[in-house]
């Protein structure tokens, strides 16, 4: 009876829910049954039987009659507000209910039908994909959070631009605006020059990026994981560890683990990490954020999660889709891929859960029993060698030309396409979400989408649902929207009504409701500490004409921020009245040198430089003559003689000697260089520098973690078997064209891969120009990921350069453990010892000759990887740290500027007068009588009885504490966290020993005394007085102790 009248339905629904529509008292047993109720009132009575029927249904799962009793509840709801409401879809299975499917369905059933009858009255009343998750625990938290997220999927191009990398885009975009009170930041591995492509992110005051470091989770409430399972990427989960930092993970899929056969068990190492960083993530979260029911589901399932630390975020709709489509674009961009009128499209990947296969099969069945010519458009990468594949010499290989491959479309592109399509056919094995069916909805485009994982809920009654494995339903499917237009439009409307459900907004308030609840409300922060500052200066184009000084650079700080170093970079003269130390990268560029050099000068601050010194005039006329006898050479048709004749000219050229830049090496008070050899060449050329040169050798990338194939896999899939490759900047130094010279008659081929960028083009048109016996092939700027994998495939790595400083590129090929050869005129053999490397003359083809086929025949070797991979960023920063605590504590020579390096700056007579006025423009900074300094390595009881002490005496004199923490290992760094009032804290990333931290404390003060204080003391009443005393009263004493008793009262003597 009810299925036939909906209103009676709707009246029955009302009844049996206690409460009146049109102004009537449906029980007339009430005492006031004709009096009128608010909206309001009913509202507070249904939302108390809701509230009854939860509870009941929550003691008692199974208990059906509470089911339905629930639903009718919130339809009452729903009719009575007109209006998106609450709470329920998927009650049993989020109470873990034993209903039977069978009973569920049946009890839902007519709920579901009503929903559509109302929506068709109101359009307002179907519930939102948020609406109908469980109630959600409001946070407690009333403060401002400090929240981290980690963006390092962001860093990787083609995560960026799709999935993992659109999620993050959106949602980080929608917190900062969602909750403006909240501090967002950041995290990446990247220096902040280097994130042009997350600038984007920060569209709000409250978002800030920062590098990785140390010390990273002291400046965050609460850590948000973005991609959860980065093997891939070649990085660890956490680069640093959090403490006690709650975390809160966002789950997309857990795909390897419904097809492990095809996803990770072929690949030992892969499988492996990927174990590993799921039983991380288990260990580390406080909750997960799953973007759709389904894979909180699965989490449970397979992870075996506790659903009470699930809360699905669900995702939203990027608003470019929601953008009106330009005809003229669509029309061009069908046109010149020979796309029709009609045609079905697929957008994603070709991978084995996109079920290509199956898509492909129902086309042509579609095809078979449809006389009208239509198309498939296969949108992605990788899809014409998978159709042709598949079709040829099949019954299929008729329909191969109305298969259309674009490849890869802008969003703009995309957005076109949806809007012509007759549908989205997208008959996907597996998803965690389905975006590419949000975004073809909000397109007006019909769906025809597989009707199992998260797409079943993402679509819902707004397409067609399929069994994916079933070609026939799948082709049925689109003859139904292909025949039937009032259908199509249908669907249309439905989707566009569902896409728009879905939200970022609604995404981001469910993020901080879960974020909130796993919050600690009481963590305090540790007493901020005075770092050491330093400013980095380099030449102006160094980030957009990049060398090796821009990767010093970004080593310099990655690894200083972890050692407590605030460091940032600048050009020109910038105002250093608030820089303790300034760090020049690069001697030999002379006019910025010198305006660097001036400006510290002024300041009287300190400079400190990495020379990057050269042996130009033992090689730079050399390489410039060798680029001119292989243009003759070249133009001659290779004539063998001619080059012969032109290399002896280039061997008889004579070495110049350095000059220059004195007055830069002169104010330095230290230079740094980056091996045994360059310190030589520096103590060579600039003698008076000898007693300020420390060393500190360059870090390498690991290559080996971004590289996961096997060789002979990676040669495969290039398919020309064993190569040779070469990588670097194509120009003079780097010595390619010597390099085809002495491969001219060999059949193995070389690989080229250039940096990009040249500043010397008619050197990059003889090198591509260059004829061998074997292929030459030129690669452009890659991604790091395809770089390891070329560098691991490779049978050797040569670069016969002039010079290097090492040679960056040649240990990074080490790391993989590919052999390498190298020219013996760098610093290389300060980094890899004589046995591990095949060295070479550069100005001699049959020594590179011959060094490259000794390089083939040896075998990879281990040792050799490993020697590359122990030069770290952390012992760089290291080493780099060493010579700035020389250089502020006085251990390096004073500088002393000569009268010519006076008059290249400015007359001293000037210097303390703005040293002066740079000091006047400083905030005023709290002024203390002593500086109590005490070094502190594990111990916290002690430490906690001496900081009592000291704040328990009621001293007359002001003063200041800092606590230097040696990298303690037990709970010393949550008490120093605790202690407030006038503290300084500083916790070093190793134990530097008692002095060190003597020496940082001091450092640190700004007390007119200074006290050390061991941290196994207790100070006596009247302690701290009797000592200033004591030193002010007589102008004779220069350091005051104090009597030290052992806790029999006994004299210590020390």
């Amino acid at each position: 009876m009810y299925r036939d009248n909906p209103r009676l339905i709707t009246a029955a629904i009302i009844k049996q829910s206690g409460f009146r529509r049109m102004g009537k008292s449906v029980n007339s047993q009430e005492p006031h049954a004709d009096r009128e109720r608010s909206v309001h009132e009913y509202a507070e009575i249904i939302q108390s039987s809701w509230n009854r029927a939860w509870s009941t249904l929550k003691s008692s799962p199974g208990n059906l009659e509470a089911a339905i009793e629930l639903v009718r509840l919130t339809l009452s709801y729903c009719v009575l507000n007109r209006e998106r409401y609450v709470r329920v879809l998927s009650v049993a299975k989020t109470l873990e209910t034993k209903l039977t499917a069978e009973k569920l369905n049946a009890a839902f059933e007519d709920w579901q039908w009503v929903i559509d009858y109302l929506s068709s009255m109101t359009g307002k009343i179907e519930l939102s994909p948020l609406e109908k998750q469980p109630p959600m625990k409001r946070s407690l938290i009333n403060r401002s959070l400090r929240i981290g997220i980690d963006i390092r999927c962001m860093e990787i191009e083609s995560t960026r631009n799709r999935g993992i990398g659109r999620y993050v885009t959106n949602l980080v975009k929608q917190l900062a605006r969602v909750e403006s009170r909240h501090r967002i930041f950041l995290y990446g591995n990247e220096a902040p020059w280097d994130v042009d492509d997350v600038y984007g992110l920060m569209t709000a005051p409250n978002i800030e990026y920062r590098t990785y470091h140390r010390g990273f989770a002291s400046e965050i409430d609460v850590y948000l994981i973005t991609d959860p399972l980065p093997v891939l990427a070649g990085r660890d989960l956490l680069p640093y560890p959090l403490d006690d930092v709650p975390v809160a993970t966002i789950i997309y899929d857990l795909i390897p683990l419904a097809y492990p056969a095809r996803y990770i068990a072929a690949n030992e190492k892969i499988h492996r990490q990927y174990i590993g960083s799921l039983r991380e993530i288990v260990k580390l979260s406080s909750c997960y954020l799953p973007i759709s029911n389904f894979v909180g589901e699965e989490l449970q399932e397979r992870v075996g999660i506790n659903s009470e630390l699930i809360f699905p975020i669900l995702g939203g709709l990027d608003e470019t889709f929601l953008k009106p489509v330009t005809q003229a674009q669509t029309a061009k961009l069908l046109q010149e891929n020979g796309i029709a009128t009609d045609y079905f499209i697929y957008a994603g990947g070709a991978d084995f859960r996109k079920n290509i296969e199956t898509l492909l099969k129902a086309f042509i069945e579609f095809r078979d029993q449809n006389s009208k010519q239509c198309q498939l458009v296969l949108v992605g990468e990788s899809m014409r060698k998978r159709v042709q594949n598949q079709l040829k010499g099949t019954r299929g290989e008729r329909y191969i030309d109305d298969v259309v491959c674009p490849g890869f479309v802008s969003d703009d592109e995309l957005r076109g396409l949806y809007s012509r399509a007759i549908a989205l056919v997208f008959p996907s094995l597996h998803e965690g979400f389905g975006l590419p069916a949000l975004e073809a909805m909000a397109c007006n485009c019909p769906v025809i989408a597989s009707n199992t994982t998260s797409l079943k809920e993402i679509v819902d009654h707004a397409g067609i649902l399929v069994n994916p494995h079933s070609s026939a339903e799948i082709a049925s499917a689109m003859r139904q929207l292909h025949e039937n237009k009032e259908l199509a439009d249908e669907y249309r409307l439905r989707g566009k009504r569902r896409a728009l459900q879905y939200t970022w907004e609604d995404v981001a308030k469910r993020t901080l409701d879960a974020i909130g609840n796993i919050v600690v409300d009481d963590r305090r922060l540790v007493a901020p500490s005075r770092k050491l500052r330093v400013l980095v200066q380099n030449r102006p184009d160094a980030f957009s004409a990049r060398g090796g000084d821009t990767v010093v650079m970004n080593q310099l700080y990655k690894s200083l921020r972890d050692l407590d170093v605030e460091i940032d970079i600048a050009c020109g003269s910038p105002n250093l009245s608030e820089i303790d130390l300034v760090h020049l990268i690069n001697l030999t560029v002379r006019e910025t040198g010198t305006e660097v050099a001036r400006n510290a000068a002024r300041y009287s601050v300190p400079m400190v430089v990495t020379t990057l010194l050269e042996d130009w005039p033992r090689y730079l006329e050399k390489s410039l003559e060798t680029a001119r006898v292989f243009h003759q050479y070249l133009r001659s048709g290779q004539n063998e003689s001619c080059f012969r004749e032109g290399m002896e000219r280039v061997k008889n050229l004579t070495a110049r000697t350095i000059v220059g830049n004195e007055h830069i090496v002169d104010y330095a008070s230290a230079l740094i260089a980056c091996g045994n050899t360059e310190a030589l060449l520096l103590r060579q050329t600039y003698p008076k520098a000898d007693g300020k040169i420390g060393i500190a050798q360059f870090a390498v990338t690991d290559m080996s973690k971004y590289a996961f194939a096997e060789p002979k896999e990676i040669q495969k899939a290039f398919g020309f078997g064993e190569y040779i490759i070469c990588c670097g900047r194509i120009e003079t130094r780097k010595n390619q064209l010597m390099l085809l010279k002495a491969l001219e008659d060999c059949d193995t081929p070389v690989m080229l891969v250039g940096g990009g960028f040249s500043a010397q083009p008619e050197y990059v048109q003889l090198v591509s120009s260059y004829k061998r016996k074997g292929r030459l092939i030129p690669v452009q700027r890659v991604s790091l990921h395809k770089l390891a994998n070329i560098m691991k495939g490779a049978r050797a790595h040569v670069l016969p350069s002039w010079y290097e400083l090492p040679g960056l590129v040649t240990l990074e090929a080490a790391s993989c453990g590919t052999p390498v050869v190298a020219s013996d005129w760098g610093a290389i053999l300060d980094y890899l010892p004589e046995h591990l490397i095949h060295t070479c003359q550069p100005d001699d083809p049959e020594s590179i000759y011959n060094a490259t086929m000794k390089a083939i025949k040896t075998p990879r070797s281990q040792e050799l990887a490993e020697c590359a991979k122990s030069y770290t960023v952390e012992s760089f920063g290291k080493q780099v740290f060493d010579v700035y605590e020389r250089v502020m504590s006085g251990k390096f020579p004073q500088r002393k500027a000569s009268q010519s390096s006076v008059s290249n700056f400015e007359n001293n007579s000037n210097i303390k007068a703005k040293r002066q006025e740079a000091k006047s423009m400083k905030l005023e900074k709290k002024s203390f009588d002593v500086s109590v300094v005490i070094p502190a390595y594990n111990q916290m009881q002690l430490t906690r009885e001496c900081l009592e002490a000291i704040s328990n005496d009621a001293s007359r004199v002001s003063y200041e504490v800092i606590v230097i923490d040696n990298h303690s290992t037990d709970d010393t760094p949550k008490l120093l966290e605790a202690v407030e009032g006038d503290i300084k804290v500083l916790r070093e990333s190793m134990n530097r020993g008692f002095a060190s931290a003597c020496n940082r404390g001091a450092r640190l003060a700004d007390g007119r005394y200074l006290l050390f204080l061991n941290n196994d003391t207790a100070p006596q009443p009247g302690w701290l007085d009797a000592m200033v005393e004591c030193a002010e009263q007589h102008e004779n004493i220069g350091a005051v102790g104090a009597k030290l008793l052992y806790p029999n009262g006994k004299v210590q003597h020390s």
